[in-house]
């Protein structure tokens, strides 16, 4: 399956929605998924959100994955949050603590929504 299957790309109301199609999240994605998203990057968009909600498990690689990216994008003054199912919140908030970090929701939707409200 090619990068293009596992990792989507699409613009809604000016934010970059990246949906991955993968049950697993894993190291064998990790470097796919880092070079699909600084590409997206890469074109100065500002609003991000990565849409796991048909995965069903990250693994601790594909979660540091994250973590860089989501530095990159603090560096340029860009915003990721992260739309999750159960599962994978339930690692991102209480398994790794990510959430201090990485903005979690629960519907594509709330996400999306979330970048109209100002930050503190």
């Amino acid at each position: 399956m090619g990068v293009e299957m596992i990792f989507e790309k699409e613009m809604r109301d000016g934010i970059t929605v990246i949906t991955v199609h993968l049950k697993k999240a894993t190291f064998a994605n990790a470097d796919s998924f880092r070079e699909f998203l600084i590409a997206a990057i890469d074109d100065e968009h500002d609003k991000f959100i990565v849409d796991f909600t048909e995965s069903h498990y990250i693994d601790s690689t594909f979660l540091g994955t994250l973590v860089v990216c989501f530095k990159k994008l603090d560096c340029v003054g860009a915003d990721l949050k992260l739309v999750c199912n159960e599962r994978i919140e339930f690692i991102i908030c209480e398994i790794t603590k990510l959430s201090h970090v990485l903005k979690v929701y629960k519907s594509l939707k709330d996400a999306i929504d979330s970048f109209a409200v100002p930050h503190d």
